[in-house]
């Protein structure tokens, strides 16, 4: 078996989230010398075992691949929240991290999918806009490309009706729509305090993730909002706090998330 760098097992540990003593129950080892089993492996004195690797795969949400890389893979660019939230919960970024990883491997099946089928065509909306636009002309352009009105959204009877109309809207449009806010187990529920909405830019097969553990009747907003997203081209998370090189809100404009503002106040999707 190929010897593994030690940096992998640092960074793999400590990205999900991890401490040492943590993490030597979490992949099975025993005893007094467990904790320093472990340290051992991270420092290089000691190599892993292949079932050992499978179970820090397992509980570090790494695919068992990554362990036999030569290092330690850069963090891809962390895309901009337009929208500030409460500090962090401890240990909620890994399963950010862990759903990013999930969501972009699911993205580039579909990809390939379509490539396969032959039906790769780039979609015009996708980085059709500029942040320099503005919010009330992006509103109107993804009116148009959803054949959605302001009237139409109106006449919905309920939140529900709202969203699902909006949703059909996008997926017809090109963009496909997910609600998903856990690992698969309620153990690893994402709060939508720290993570709300997800948009992958790709030209072939974009795709927006909603939170579902948040407020049903924030789901609309959470929709057209990466959906803006999709239409300047900018891949984003929303619920965290990050540096941001996207003209802000300014300071003091509410949060608007009932159902009926979005189109009628131009939604601030750009903001």
């Amino acid at each position: 078996m190929p010897k593994v760098n030690p940096d992998i097992l640092t960074w793999a540990r400590e990205s999900a989230g991890f401490d040492v003593a943590e993490a030597a129950r979490s992949i099975g080892l025993t005893g007094a010398n467990a904790i320093n089993a472990l340290v051992e492996m991270e420092a290089g004195e000691r190599q892993p075992s292949r079932r050992q690797l499978a179970e820090m795969a397992k509980k570090y949400r790494r695919p068992l691949l990554t362990f036999y890389l030569s290092e330690p893979p850069e963090p891809g660019p962390r895309t901009h929240d337009f929208r500030t939230v409460p500090e962090q919960r401890l240990g909620s970024q890994s399963l950010v991290n862990a759903l990013v990883r999930d969501v972009k491997a699911r993205q580039a099946i579909v990809a390939s999918a379509l490539e396969n089928a032959q039906e790769a065509e780039p979609l015009g909306i996708v980085g059709s806009m500029r942040v320099q636009d503005g919010p009330a002309q992006l509103a109107n352009a993804m009116m148009e490309a959803l054949g959605v009105t302001r009237e139409d959204f109106r006449a919905a009877r309920s939140n529900d009706d709202a969203f699902r109309l909006l949703r059909d809207a996008t997926e017809r449009a090109g963009v496909f729509v997910i609600l998903m806010g856990n690992l698969g187990t309620f153990h690893t529920a994402i709060d939508a305090e720290v993570f709300r909405g997800l948009a992958i830019a790709d030209p072939i097969a974009p795709i927006i993730v909603i939170n579902e553990n948040d407020a049903r009747a924030a789901w609309t907003f959470t929709l057209l909002h990466e959906l803006g997203h999709i239409f300047i081209g900018q891949s984003g998370i929303s619920g965290y706090r990050a540096e941001l090189d996207v003209k802000r809100r300014s300071k003091g404009t509410p949060d608007r998330r009932r159902r009926g503002t979005p189109f009628s106040d131009n939604m601030m999707l750009v903001c």
